[in-house]
């Protein structure tokens, strides 16, 4: 009786063990701007695998709050339990911040109420010249253009644009709208407006998309409007000014787009013969030349040397029926002054009237056909 006694008390305090989760509550500033964000992070450490959190709505007035959905993260040895809100204050002065009731619901076993210690909060006014609507945060703006960069008047085209706040209010977040006004090249048709929030772990991010269906009036560059967004960053305590760099768009009626298209083709014609022509000639020259070297190599006589050296002169349009001095003064203009070649050049001279037999002559082609076959 004793033991059992004993058993049910060990399995109560352990059931009672398990019922106690550790509680981590986090702020990530405690002094901020006005409408800055700030990031209340709430991590139950458990060993029970299916427990849950119960919380109640967040409100209280002059804050703005956004709510993450509830983590779980199962480790090894015990699981992690996570909340989170996104708070912007809209009051300035200390604040102090009720949480909402969490309720911890272990898989078996009683509830438990947690016991969550209020937060303080400081909230600096900010100054004059940041207006009500003002974001305070980070704005960027982007855009997408659907169509190609040639267009024709009069014809349905498809502009997106992206406004991201990062650390920004929703309330707050600019609209753009105002800025998107016709001109004597475009004419804007009702934009359709999405609007998406991601909750990343550095705080919120909202998104406006502004699908803006358009027409080009006119021939010429389209003339899209300068849309810039001025915000308060909240880190350096200054406003900045972000801007959008819109489409390089050209609009071509028809009649005159296809008579540049057929310029456009004739000229790349043009353009082909022309490189076909030139190709065709350094073909014929390399030809040439490889005839040529082998003409020389061949050689068995002064005479038949000189044409050679001739045929290797016109390959690289010289003039024809150069001396040898010319050659010579032509072909180390051209790739360097060489020693062994001008001396080849002197024995070549040398055998015009020479009556030594075909081995000299031999020995001299070879001797031009090392030199000068480039």
């Amino acid at each position: 009786m004793v033991r059992f006694l004993l058993i049910l008390l060990l399995f109560s305090f352990s059931a009672q063990a398990k019922e106690r989760p550790q509680l981590t509550l986090t702020q990530s500033a405690e002094t901020v701007w006005q409408r800055q964000q700030v990031l209340i992070t709430l991590e139950v450490k458990t060993d029970d695998p299916f427990s849950r959190l119960e919380v109640d709505l967040f409100e209280q007035k002059g804050l703005s709050i956004v709510p993450y959905e509830q983590q779980r993260i199962e480790n090894k040895d015990h699981v992690l339990l996570t909340m989170k809100w996104a708070i912007f204050s809209f009051i300035p002065g200390k604040q102090t911040l009720q949480l909402p009731e969490v309720v911890y619901r272990p898989n078996g076993g009683r509830k438990i109420k947690l016991d969550l210690q209020a937060l303080s909060l400081q909230v600096k006014r900010l100054p004059v010249y940041v207006s009500p609507t003002m974001p305070v945060g980070k704005i960027t703006l982007k855009n997408e253009w659907y169509e190609s960069w040639l267009v024709t008047p009069n014809n349905l085209l498809s502009w997106k644009i992206q406004v991201e706040g990062e650390g920004v209010a929703q309330q707050t977040m600019p609209p753009i709208s105002r800025q998107i006004t016709n001109n004597k090249s475009l004419q804007f048709l009702p934009t359709k407006k999405d609007r998406e929030i991601r909750l990343l772990d550095k705080g919120i991010t909202n998104q406006f998309s502004y699908h803006i269906p358009l027409k080009a009036n006119k021939s010429g560059m389209l003339d899209f409007p300068a849309i810039k967004v001025q915000y308060f960053e909240p880190v350096s305590g200054k406003l900045q000014t972000t801007k959008l760099s819109p489409p390089l768009v050209l609009s071509l009626n028809k009649w005159l787009l296809g008579i540049i298209i057929v310029l456009l083709f004739l000229g790349i014609l043009i353009l082909f013969f022309v490189l076909f022509k030139i190709f065709k000639q350094l073909y014929v020259k390399s030809i040439q030349r490889k005839k040529a070297l082998k003409q020389l190599t061949e050689a068995n006589s002064y005479l038949q040397i000189r044409e050679a050296i001739n045929q290797i002169s016109l390959s690289h349009d010289w003039d024809d029926n150069l001396s040898l001095s010319m050659f010579l003064a032509h072909w180390e203009r051209k790739f360097g002054k060489s020693s062994p070649l001008e001396k080849t050049i002197e024995q070549l001279q040398a055998q015009q009237f020479s009556a030594f037999g075909s081995q000299s002559i031999k020995e001299i082609s070879k001797s031009l056909h090392k030199y000068i076959k480039h």
